[in-house]
């Protein structure tokens, strides 16, 4: 394995498609290339199709890579049919010789399926022979979110012949990646080897593009912990006795006692048409003074100290706190709805 240390890299992510084609391996692709060209690397899609307007993300279109490319048709509906071509031994040169070019300035390479799916078998062949001749000068990692002969779906009559046995031969010099510790024991069954050879990177959430959070709520809930927290309770309401604060700041207290980290958010400021509640607000915080939960309790409005004079609380950020609690609590004693 390449033991080479530089900081920046210029890194292949290799499929049969990529966006703005759908699919769940396309989409991970798309979020994996983003966070390495986020992080300076120089990004290099390698596939059959798709495009990319990101900065530092080019791609390499090979059409034969599509597994709907008349050449890879052919060849797959000769391979169903038992028969191994010299089609499938031209396609299969192709392939190589023009995944070696686009190789040639890339010092990692993540291949997402290509090895362990059938759908393009001149495809994977290529690749084979590529990592045995390159494997020690670059670092390839074989990403599997799923596996031909792992799945029942899938009938593969000739599974102990070339070219189908590759699905299930261990590639040298190459750390192999999956999406869970179920796709991990297949995949050690599958090539026979020891589960600890089989590292897992479950399919991620950008969750602040998907829930549409807020600059700025983005930004409490980093300095809050709040993604650390077992349980974040959100509680949306002025600071007015028939709220009943008192029950809402004993759950939360609860919660912790019972071992489950829990945080409290209120969002209201005092009614400034009812001066009762400056008196009431000064009995729920003598409340969490007494049950020692400063911590566990966080005022919003209270905020306006570290994030400036101007600090308010919206529509936008109301609806980003709530996607990322846990619970909405409302512990009234009484509503007019």
């Amino acid at each position: 394995m390449n033991s080479n240390k530089t900081k920046k890299k210029n890194i292949a992510l290799v499929h049969y498609s990529y966006p703005p084609v759908i699919g769940g391996v396309e989409f991970i692709m798309e979020a994996h290339a983003k966070q390495f060209a986020q992080a300076g690397h120089q990004v290099k899609i390698i596939t059959g199709v798709g495009r990319s307007v990101e900065e530092n993300i080019s791609i390499h279109r090979i059409k034969d890579f599509s597994t709907d490319s008349e050449e890879t048709e052919i060849v797959q509906e000769e391979l169903r049919n038992g028969f191994l071509t010299e089609r499938f031994g031209k396609l299969k040169n192709k392939l190589k010789k023009e995944i070696q070019k686009a190789l040639g300035d890339i010092s990692v390479c993540f291949v997402h399926n290509v090895l362990t799916m059938h759908f393009n078998m001149a495809l994977t062949a290529a690749f084979s022979e590529i990592i045995k001749e390159w494997g020690e000068e670059k670092d390839f990692y074989i990403w599997c979110h799923d596996a031909t002969l792992n799945n029942p779906d899938y009938r593969i009559p000739n599974r102990g012949k070339y070219p189908w046995k590759l699905l299930q031969e261990v590639q040298p010099h190459c750390r192999y990646i999956t999406i869970s510790s179920w796709r991990k024991k297949q995949l050690s069954e599958l090539f026979g080897m020891d589960s600890s050879s089989v590292q897992i990177v479950p399919n991620g959430v950008d969750i602040r593009s998907f829930l549409g959070v807020t600059d700025f709520i983005w930004q409490i809930a980093q300095d809050l912990d709040l993604f650390h927290q077992e349980i974040v309770l959100f509680f949306p309401s002025r600071i007015l006795r028939r709220k009943n604060y008192e029950l809402a700041i004993h759950i939360t207290h609860a919660l912790n006692r019972l071992g489950k980290k829990s945080l409290l958010l209120l969002t209201g400021p005092p009614d400034p048409h009812n001066s009762k509640t400056k008196e009431y607000l000064s009995e729920l915080c003598a409340l969490i003074k007494k049950l020692d939960c400063e911590k566990e309790v966080i005022f919003i409005h209270n905020l306006k100290e570290k994030y400036g004079q101007d600090f308010k609380i919206g529509y936008s950020h109301l609806q980003a706190l709530y996607s990322l609690s846990d619970i909405l609590l409302l512990p009234s004693s009484q509503e007019g709805f």
